[in-house]
């Protein structure tokens, strides 16, 4: 019976982990798309799954919404957006101020306008922070958007979803650079947390002996 429990409780901390990968681009763009005159092309910089990535071309400076993923994806059991971005230093030129963020990601479906700040371990007090002058000529991390708060149900029954990240750049810039996104995934929180469920079942079945 004690084995039997075990394995249950291993097996609880392995449900759900793992990704539901919405950005690969191997086979191409869609769904997503460039947006607010922004393009998106296919590219082999900043790839960090497989053998392509997505370079998004923001059309302005500011605050823009410039990709777009159109279709809906059920983040229930998900709910962790994470994304590999990569800049390119010489791709940007500014007369002062000289920062990039992109800072968030918005979520618009039937449940309303859900809008989710990064988490950015490598830049924590500003994150989804870079600049060209910091970070080297070639620069990638992952950073991750938590939609745990957000009514997924509502989302999914509303049968349509806009997945779109949101950048903001100093005004300076006097050529905009492009930015490059891969292993776009929906995943689990933390695997520790499950990692905890067991441990703890373990310690349990040891009190019990």
């Amino acid at each position: 019976m004690k084995k039997v429990a075990l394995v249950l409780l291993l097996s609880m901390a392995s449900i759900g982990y793992g990704q539901i990968m919405i950005g690969d681009f191997e086979t191409g763009l869609a769904p997503w798309a460039g947006n607010a005159g922004a393009t998106m092309t296919l590219s082999t910089v900043g790839v960090t799954e497989g053998y392509q990535s997505a370079k998004i071309q923001p059309a302005a400076t500011g605050w823009q919404q410039s990709a777009m993923r159109d279709g809906v994806v059920d983040g229930s059991s998900h709910p962790i957006i994470s994304l590999d971005v990569t800049w390119v230093a010489s791709e940007w030129v500014t007369t002062g101020g000289n920062w990039v963020e992109l800072k968030e990601i918005v979520i618009n479906s039937g449940a309303g306008w859900t809008q989710v700040a990064a988490t950015d371990p490598v830049n924590p007090s500003y994150p989804g922070g870079w600049d060209p002058d910091s970070w080297g000529a070639e620069h990638t991390r992952t950073l991750t958007y938590d939609f745990s708060g957000m009514d997924w149900a509502t989302a999914i029954g509303g049968g349509w979803m806009q997945i779109i990240p949101i950048t903001n750049m100093s005004d300076d810039f006097t050529q905009i650079g492009g930015y490059y996104i891969d292993n776009v995934q929906l995943i689990v929180p933390e695997p520790a947390t499950m990692s905890l469920l067991a441990l703890g079942g373990l310690a349990l079945l040891r009190r019990r002996r």
